[in-house]
């Protein structure tokens, strides 16, 4: 005989409802496996632009050096000098956000208003340094994006592996040990009644 609660609550209508909490539970994992699948394929295509930004920054960062360095050549460092930086004011930081699967995916960008009568050397590094500032604005939005994506996909496989390892397969398990308590249980009902129809003959 079976022993344990599988045997002493084993019931039918126990039973259906294992195999409903099972399914529900099925259908959480199969839920969080889509999710994880989509998250993987999102920090792909993420990672890819990152690495695309970071690859722009640089080449704005030479372009503002070689700029800089054109105008010392022509100017001298004493005469840059003299000259103050173009005022905050001029500086905007465009903030906003990506939605994808519930979350906030952070995205900026710095700009630098002009004059229209700036021009020469001092506006050409101005601009030239607004554009690193730019990028490094749009790099560290990617950046925060990718972190965050990469904090859900974690708390998502952890998920789907606990779902995997534990809960399903004890699921499964205590369903497996119910129906073979039911079977058993079936079996002692007919061993009974064949030995009360026994009897009965016996006694006529």
């Amino acid at each position: 005989m079976a022993n344990g609660p599988a045997a002493t609550t084993a019931s039918r209508a126990a039973l259906l409802e294992l195999r409903q909490e099972r399914e529900v539970v099925q259908q959480g994992h199969d839920f969080l496996d889509e999710k994880r699948i989509l998250l993987a394929r999102q920090l792909l295509k993420r990672l890819d632009e990152y690495r695309d930004a970071r690859a722009r920054l640089e080449e704005a960062e030479t372009h503002a050096r070689q700029t800089l360095a054109k105008a010392i050549a022509s100017h001298g460092l004493e005469y840059l000098q003299l000259h103050p930086p173009p005022p905050l004011e001029r500086l905007e930081l465009v903030l906003g956000s990506d939605s994808y699967l519930g979350m906030s995916l952070p995205r900026a960008e710095l700009r630098l208003a002009f004059a229209d009568g700036d021009a020469g050397a001092l506006a050409e590094c101005a601009r030239a340094y607004a554009g690193v500032a730019g990028q490094a604005a749009h790099l560290a939005a990617r950046e925060a994006a990718l972190l965050r994506l990469m904090a859900d996909y974690r708390r998502t496989e952890r998920r789907v592996r606990a779902l995997e390892n534990l809960i399903l397969p004890e699921l499964r398990q205590a369903e497996r040990d119910m129906e073979d308590a039911l079977e058993e249980n079936e079996q002692e009902e007919a061993v009974r009644v064949r030995l009360f129809a026994g009897g009965r003959q016996l006694v006529s």
